[in-house]
């Protein structure tokens, strides 16, 4: 779980969400922010109904995707307020695989 400290605001993920523009767009997730560096990053993973139709799913891709989120957090140098969303690909591949795996930690 990522820190309160680089997780959004709700008043931040609203503005983010109608302001912001993305800036990746791949087959299973997709980047949008907001263009003003910040001393921290800030965060939200968001997952639709649409990508996985159980809350629970729902739930274990966004702790998977803020796991990896905290990881790369790690690495990275600049630090923006942007918004993950995992796009229905996601949820036909993780959804069967990773997240419902035995050996996963989110099982």
């Amino acid at each position: 779980m990522l820190k309160k400290s680089n997780r959004m605001t709700t008043r931040e993920f609203e503005m983010v969400w109608r302001s912001g523009r993305t800036v990746y767009r791949g087959r299973a997730v997709e980047a949008r922010r907001v263009g003003e560096r910040l001393a921290r990053p800030k965060l939200a993973m968001v997952v639709g109904k649409k990508t996985a139709r159980k809350a629970v799913d729902r739930n274990r891709l966004r702790r998977v995707g803020y796991a990896r989120l905290e990881e790369m957090l790690l690495k990275q140098k600049d630090s923006y307020v942007v918004i993950i969303r995992a796009t229905d690909e996601i949820g036909r591949r993780r959804v069967g695989k990773e997240c419902r795996s035995r050996s996963s930690p989110y099982h």
